[in-house]
């Protein structure tokens, strides 16, 4: 089984991680120093916040990275359990080879209220033994009292250039066919998340062919077919809107499901306006309802379509 690029080609030292630099060199004038607060990591995902946590780490401990490095996920283990147990547990044993350990605890923000109260007194019990990295999307969810004790760095969205600057490298070292036009390509449909790029890198390269723009965009409509009719819609392209929509209803979605799906797709697009957004959502919502009053459902999925290309078509 091949590995993950995400964890294959995962920068190792401070050099190699890219974007958010100012925040980056603040960091690791503190891990000079060879000893570091409680430290919170608050961004969107993809943008290294993880990454950073491990290169701390590897920083620090070298050789006994292992037994002085712990990582949970929030998301898994969001009881009180978990902290009074697993996390407890961690904090009391002794560093190996170092002063203090570090666990970091990922997508935090998702740790219950009373759960965080725990932590909070945990931070303070072992803090000379065990220093805490808590990485999140939103600081404002994790309790004041947790804050007044960490450093806090936020982490912005990766510029198209870094983005595209690590998929070039994981590219060349992988042996991919792509050329530079369609590395930037990727970078923008990643939309700052670096995550998001290299997974679809790795989901392009495993169809053995050289990768293209155009092979890009053939593969994004079909993983995503309400983005494909929103494409197809935008560009006054009914008949091919209107095919899509026939083999999603012969693959058992329902015209209620296709109409629910557009919705939720218009709602991520950040690149229609917010009037035309806006205007495609009621309509969306006037066919549901009509949907649910047992109008013609091939007539309303037509009219749909045709209303929809009339907004946004340009």
């Amino acid at each position: 089984m091949k590995a993950l690029f995400l964890e294959e080609y995962r920068p190792k030292t401070r050099e190699e991680i890219v974007g958010n630099e100012k925040t980056l060199e603040k960091i690791f004038s503190i891990v000079r120093t060879r000893n570091i607060p409680h430290l919170i990591l608050e961004g969107p995902s993809g943008v290294g916040k993880t990454t950073t946590a491990l290169v701390i780490a590897k920083t620090l401990f070298g050789e006994f990275f292992k037994p002085n490095f712990r990582e949970i996920n929030a998301s898994d283990e969001s009881g009180i359990a978990i902290v009074r147990n697993e996390i407890k547990t961690f904090c009391k044993t002794a560093p190996l080879g170092a002063d203090f350990k570090i666990l970091f605890l990922d997508e935090s923000e998702r740790i219950s209220n009373d759960a965080q109260e725990a932590l909070r007194r945990i931070m303070e019990k072992y803090s000379n033994v065990t220093r805490f990295i808590i990485s999140c999307n939103d600081v404002s969810k994790i309790i004041e009292p947790i804050q007044s004790r960490c450093e806090i760095f936020h982490f912005s969205p990766l510029k198209k250039e870094d983005i595209s600057s690590r998929l070039s490298f994981i590219a060349e070292k992988a042996s991919i066919e792509i050329d530079r036009e369609s590395v930037d390509f990727l970078s923008e449909l990643a939309d700052g998340d670096m995550r998001k790029a290299i997974n679809k890198l790795q989901v392009l390269a495993s169809f053995g062919v050289s990768i293209k723009i155009k092979f890009i965009s053939e593969y994004e409509s079909s993983a995503n077919p309400s983005k494909g009719i929103i494409v197809s819609l935008s560009k006054g392209r009914f008949l091919e809107s209107r095919n899509v929509c026939k083999d999603l209803l012969l693959d058992g979605y329902s015209e209620r499901a296709i109409i629910n799906n557009l919705h939720k797709e218009l709602i991520h697009n950040e690149t229609i306006p917010a009037i035309q957004k806006g205007d495609c959502i009621l309509e969306l919502a006037e066919s549901d309802y009509r949907l649910t009053l047992g109008v013609s459902k091939g007539l309303q999925l037509d009219s749909i379509l045709l209303k929809l290309i009339k907004i946004l078509k340009h």
